[in-house]
C-alpha cells in the first residue's frame, strides 16, 4: 500500500493470449496479436503469464524478447495455482520450479517471478506491490557521482583489453544517467566500439546489483573521451560567444 500511494494512477491493459503464428488462422485473432503487441509498445510494465505446468514455452520467451528489447519492465507471472497443487504442492516445489526456470533462462534472472491465484486472490497483495516497485525503480534519478564511483569501482574491479587498432584496457573518464524509464547509462571511455557483450553485461548486473535495479533492463551507450572533450570545449565556446 505504501508504494502505491506514491503513484498518482495506474492503467492496467488486459490482452488476449497470443498462438503460434502457424495457428492463427482468423482476422479477428491476427488483429488481437496486433493490439497485444502494441499495448507491449505503449506500456511501462508487462506482466508475462506462464503456464506453470510447461514453464516458459518458445512462445514465452521470444514475447519476453520482444518486451526486453523495446525497453519495457517484466514481470513472470504463473496464475492458476490453485489447478496445480497437486504438481505444486509446497514451498520446496515453487522453489525448485524457481530453480529449474532460471537455469533454462538465465537472461531473465533480474525479474521476479510470482505465483498467485486470481480466482482464490493469493498473492494479488504481493503482485501489486511488485507493480509499484518496479515502476518507482524504473523512473528512479541516480546522481552522477554514484554512477561514476560505481562505474569507476566496477571497472578497477574488472579489467578487460578492446579489440581495435592497439589492444588496450578499457578506462573510463565520466559516466552518468541520461535517461530513466528504462534506466540508461552514457559512459564516456577511451574505447566506445568492440565492448565484448559479457563486459557489457558485467556493467549492467554490477549497477544493478549497486541500485537494486529489478525487472527492468539497463542499457548502456558508451562514447570516447574525444567525444566528452569536444562537448567540453563546445559548452566553453558557448559561453565565450555568448
Amino acid at each position: 500500500q505504501k508504494n502505491f500511494k506514491r503513484l498518482r494512477s495506474l492503467k492496467i491493459v488486459e490482452t488476449a493470449g497470443i498462438r503460434k503464428k502457424g495457428q492463427i488462422v482468423e482476422k479477428v485473432e491476427s488483429y488481437s496479436v496486433y493490439r497485444a503487441l502494441k499495448a507491449v509498445s505503449d506500456s511501462d510494465v508487462v506482466i508475462l503469464m506462464i503456464d506453470p505446468q510447461k514453464g516458459i514455452t518458445h512462445q514465452d520467451r521470444r514475447l519476453s524478447q520482444i518486451v526486453i528489447e523495446k525497453g519495457k519492465s517484466l514481470l513472470l507471472v504463473a496464475n492458476k495455482l490453485d489447478l496445480f497443487k497437486d504438481s505444486i504442492k509446497n514451498n520446496g516445489q515453487r522453489e525448485q520450479f524457481l530453480l529449474d526456470l532460471r537455469r533454462e533462462y538465465p537472461w531473465l534472472n533480474f525479474c521476479d517471478f510470482l505465483f498467485i491465484s486470481a480466482q482464490e486472490g493469493k498473492n494479488i497483495e504481493e503482485l501489486k506491490q511488485k507493480i509499484a516497485e518496479t515502476l518507482l525503480q524504473r523512473y528512479r534519478k541516480i546522481s552522477t557521482g554514484k554512477i561514476n564511483k560505481a562505474i569507476q569501482e566496477l571497472v578497477a574491479r574488472k579489467t578487460v583489453y578492446v579489440k581495435g587498432g592497439r589492444s588496450k584496457p578499457f578506462k573510463v573518464k565520466y559516466s552518468t544517467m541520461v535517461k530513466s524509464g528504462p534506466p540508461t547509462f552514457l559512459i564516456y571511455s577511451n574505447k566506445s566500439k568492440n565492448i565484448p557483450d559479457h563486459y557489457r553485461k558485467y556493467l549492467q548486473n554490477g549497477l544493478r546489483k549497486r541500485f537494486h535495479i529489478k525487472n527492468s533492463p539497463i542499457h548502456l551507450i558508451f562514447r570516447t573521451g574525444a567525444d566528452l572533450e569536444r562537448r567540453q570545449s563546445k559548452k566553453v565556446s558557448d559561453i565565450t560567444s555568448w
